[in-house]
């Protein structure tokens, strides 16, 4: 084997592993903001305080929109990774083909696959619904909040 055959090989070694981290670290990501989103969820569930819930709730809105950036980013890195491995293997020849295949593969064997990332996308972009309609109850209930004061002062005024 050439020398450079072995660099590449070694070069597509070393990207694969960093494919790999970066699926690891998407999924660990991933999974905090939902333990955040949840832990935000469960405490304005048992706040009765108003401006406490509209805290809680922009704090929301703030988490997940970063939420939704963090899958985009992690999403245009594993194809960074995935597109210089493809190269790789192109330079190498038909000895390696693992990812230059992988697309259709999966198609095979499970059909039109919809990826991970666009349901990540759709998950965090429901938090951030979420957290506006909650936002909009609770201002709701501030509303109604006054009206009673103000009916009450009407009324003993």
């Amino acid at each position: 084997m050439n020398e450079s055959k072995k660099m590449s090989l070694e070069l597509y070694r070393v990207i694969n592993q960093k494919l790999g981290e970066e699926v690891h670290e998407t999924y660990l990501i991933n999974s905090t903001y939902l333990v955040v989103n949840a832990g935000l969820l469960a405490f304005i569930s048992q706040s009765n305080e108003i401006l406490l819930s509209f805290i809680i709730c922009a704090m929301g809105i703030v988490v997940s929109s970063f939420w939704y950036k963090s899958v985009k980013r992690a999403k245009a890195w594993r194809d960074y990774w995935f597109d210089i491995a493809k190269r790789i293997e192109k330079r190498l020849g038909s000895s390696v083909t693992i990812l230059r295949n992988a697309d259709s593969d999966m198609e095979k064997m499970w059909g039109k696959r919809t990826g991970i990332v666009t349901y990540l996308k759709v998950l965090s972009i429901l938090f951030i619904i979420c957290w506006g309609i909650v936002s909009f109850l609770f201002s709701l209930r501030f509303l109604c909040s006054i009206c009673k004061i103000v009916h009450f002062l009407e009324m003993h005024h």
